[in-house]
């Protein structure tokens, strides 16, 4: 009815894969955070020449895939408008700076302001010009 043969309808294959399916169990037991081409590697250090898309395909077969880890997503958080400084103390800012004067010297320049109501007071600058050597 359908165009196929009697031979290819009752084909059975003749492989015989059990050696490389207790050969994966034996490892993934060992192994159990491995992947397939740790285990393949080991199979070919122990000297046994297989063919890797047969290996692969047994490895498919049963089912010792490992699920992939996906990243892990941080829930949305509430966006709330930053609070501004009411008196002084409250609020403190630093920075650090770095340049290079035209002698080839750096400085390095540690800045730290108070903030108080969106303005700036009291900034503070410290200077640190190392010596020559």
């Amino acid at each position: 009815m359908i165009g196929l043969q009697k031979s290819g309808w009752y084909y059975c294959s003749g492989k015989n894969d059990t050696e490389v399916v207790e050969k994966l169990q034996a490892l993934a037991e060992l192994y159990p955070t491995r992947c397939f081409d740790d285990y393949y590697g080991k199979i070919r250090n122990e000297g046994l020449v297989w063919n890797r898309k047969r290996v692969l395909r047994i490895y498919r077969n049963i089912r010792l895939g490992l699920r992939r880890k996906h990243k892990r997503r941080l829930q949305a958080r509430v966006k709330e408008p930053l609070g501004q400084a009411a008196t002084p103390n409250e609020s403190y800012s630093m920075d650090f700076m770095s340049d290079a004067l035209t002698t080839g010297r750096k400085l390095r320049v540690l800045k730290s302001w108070m903030i108080v109501q969106g303005s700036h007071w009291l900034l503070t600058l410290i200077t640190v010009l190392p010596p020559k050597r």
